[in-house]
């Protein structure tokens, strides 16, 4: 039997194509304006799932975009 593995990725791509969320990046990988847009989509809406495995010299901006709001969840494996 094959073994299905929940990532980030899929996770996050369920919620948008099931759920309506909305996901960023909407591609593979964040563009220019990613925080950008993941500051302005969590003040406007409840419903945004962020798929981003953000680099380490992104920790303080990571810890804005926290606490502004959204909860964070972390896939671990």
């Amino acid at each position: 039997m094959d073994e299905f593995r929940v990532t980030k990725s899929t996770f996050s791509r369920w919620l948008a194509d099931q759920h309506s969320y909305q996901r960023l990046p909407d591609g593979d990988e964040p563009g220019a304006g990613f925080l950008d847009d993941a500051f302005r989509l969590v003040k406007a809406r409840d419903d945004v799932v962020i798929d981003w495995g953000f680099p380490v010299n992104d920790i303080s901006a990571v810890r804005r975009l926290m606490a502004s709001g959204p909860s964070a969840w972390w896939f671990d494996g």
